[in-house]
């Protein structure tokens, strides 16, 4: 278990990272815009980190609603509790569509197109 702990830490902290350099990125004239207006390079750094970490947080929450949400409907498909059958593969796939199932009404809720 301390195993798939420090995956799943070493998972979140690449996401992290990701998210850090897409949003740094995709954003270079704004930020080139908020350095001519005066900001400072901490300025600067501190709101893409808060916007990275909210982002992260965001992700985060949703995901572990959805896969509570996933493993009660595989608790109920496949009968016993989820946490029992944590290693099964169906809990997993159940917890990965609940995810995805939350992340769709998330998405129907604020108003969030897929442009994929």
């Amino acid at each position: 278990k301390p195993l798939l702990l420090w995956a799943a830490a070493l998972t979140a902290l690449c996401l992290l990272v990701n998210t850090l350099f897409l949003t740094i990125e995709s954003r270079r004239m704004e930020i080139a815009t908020l350095r001519i207006l005066g900001m400072t390079r901490g300025g600067v750094a501190k709101m893409v980190v808060c916007e990275a970490l909210a982002l992260v947080a965001a992700g985060l929450t949703l995901g572990i609603v959805g896969a509570i949400v996933g493993g009660w409907i595989s608790g109920l498909v496949f009968g016993g509790n989820a946490i029992s059958g944590f290693f099964h593969l169906g809990t997993w796939i159940f917890a990965i569509i609940g995810g995805l199932v939350v992340a769709g009404i998330w998405g129907a809720i604020t108003g969030r197109k897929s442009h994929a």
